[in-house]
This record gives structure tokens, sequence and C-alpha cells, in this order.
């Protein structure tokens, strides 16, 4: 199963993409967008070109373990209503703010 994770930044957003067994992330891509329209429609693309099927965010934490303003960003983003992934994608439970 190749697993696309998705490092969502101000100025752009970084990729990574497993190899098919899902244990080694081999390929990175970058998508220079400040605009969530963009960079969702490229982030779709490029599910569908790398064959991905499963989303994974990192959910990021201050030192001290609270939540900061980056990780509110994150929270309203990892579920854009116009987001449209190909079928058999998975945002399965590691899309959560959890992370488990």
């Amino acid at each position: 199963m190749r697993i696309m994770a998705i490092d969502y930044g101000d100025a752009r957003t970084g990729v990574a993409l497993s190899d098919p067994t899902g244990f080694l992330a081999g390929q990175t891509f970058l998508i220079k967008s400040r605009k969530q329209e963009v960079v969702l429609e490229e982030l779709a693309a490029l599910v569908q070109r790398q064959g991905a099927q499963e989303l994974v965010m990192g959910y990021p934490r201050n030192m001290d373990g609270t939540l900061g303003p980056r990780a509110e960003k994150y929270a309203a983003w990892r579920r854009p209503p116009a987001c449209r992934w190909p079928s058999g994608t998975s945002a399965g439970p590691r899309w959560t703010p959890t992370g488990s």
C-alpha cells in the first residue's frame, strides 16, 4: 500500500510517498502555493498519478505537548469541504488530530 505523507505549510507543502510496501519513503514532492484550493488540486493529482492509497498528515504540537496556532491550522485544513480524492483512497485513522 502506497502512503502519502503531507506536511502542510504557509508557503509550500511537502509531500513524501512511500514505496509500494508502505515501509520506506522514497519520493518527495513540493507544492509551491499558498492557496488551499491549488494545494488540494495538486495533492489530488499526485494521489491519482502516484497511486497513493492512504494519506497521512502530521499534527504539530509544541515542545511541551500543547497545541498551538499551527495545530489549529492543521485541524481546520485536514477536512476541506471541496476535497475530492480518487476512489479507493483512504484518509483513515492516521488522518486525525490524535495521530492514532
